[in-house]
């Protein structure tokens, strides 16, 4: 397989891929892996871990020397993933965060900061899909301490895995992250929503749809129902925004115009 190179950091938690394109990278990656049993088995121990693991928990499952062996070899993994969907991972979470949510932590060996994993859900609906990984989520392989929640009896996890549910896990836990976010200017696009409003032309400049039928009988905001789509990405870095810059676009539209986008994306960096 020939790596296409990465285009533009795209921003992975405001616009994840989706588990179509997780499929068609794995279909590319997975032939091409040197040790495909190690990483369905370092993706097997996350599993069995309830989707999150951090770097200490991987290198123990594995038997590798220590977490920076297991940051090493989860990051490749991550970065073909990356290579395949044509994204760059950027700094945040490096190239782990193609594959999984992530964050640092001080919880290892000596104090040092290591990583937190965690899964992102449309790669996970990936591979549960995706052949040569569907088997890792087993329901047979899978510890009841893994999928028990503390508010659970243990009885009715037991009961529901043997009511023909596939895969029970613990959800619904808080935790503390930071990450890094491109600066948007709320003032200017409330200004655009304002004067959209005012003119009475608040509906999608892509399909028509109008909010406002749908928001008065749910009681709640017009605004609620629409998204602000800024014309050129803010991922081609700093600029000077004004409301000429917008679009107003229901969210189906709004994914749409960015999923078209990163095809545009693809074609002119392959030569298309």
């Amino acid at each position: 397989m020939t790596r296409r190179p990465p285009r533009l950091v795209r921003d992975l938690d405001d616009d994840p891929p989706t588990v179509a394109e997780y499929l068609e990278a794995l279909q590319q990656v997975w032939p091409t892996r040197r040790n495909p049993d190690e990483d369905l088995a370092m993706l097997r121990a996350q599993v069995l871990r309830g989707g999150r693991i951090t770097a200490a928990e991987l290198a123990d499952d594995m038997g590798y020397s220590n977490f920076i062996a297991a940051n090493g070899r989860y990051g490749r993994l991550g970065h073909a993933i990356a290579d395949a969907l044509g994204i760059g991972a950027g700094r945040e979470g490096g190239w782990y965060g193609a594959i999984s949510l992530s964050w640092s932590v001080r919880e290892h060996r000596g104090g040092r900061t290591g990583f937190v994993w965690e899964l992102r859900p449309t790669f996970e609906r990936a591979l549960q899909q995706f052949p040569p990984t569907r088997g890792i989520y087993d329901r047979v392989q899978l510890p009841v301490s893994v999928v028990t929640n503390a508010d659970v009896p243990e009885e009715d996890v037991l009961a529901a895995l043997d009511d023909d549910f596939t895969l029970a896990a613990k959800e619904g836990g808080c935790r503390v992250a930071s990450r890094t976010i491109r600066i948007r200017s709320a003032l200017v696009a409330q200004q655009f929503v304002a004067d959209r409003e005012g003119r009475g032309t608040f509906v999608c400049d892509e399909c028509g749809f109008d909010p406002e039928p749908l928001a008065r009988k749910a009681e709640i905001p017009v605004r609620s129902l629409m998204d602000v789509h800024h014309r050129d990405p803010l991922a081609e870095g700093r600029r000077l925004t004004t409301c000429n810059d917008f679009e107003l676009l229901c969210p189906t539209c709004h994914r749409l115009r960015h999923a078209v986008m990163r095809t545009v994306a693809n074609r002119a960096e392959n030569g298309g």
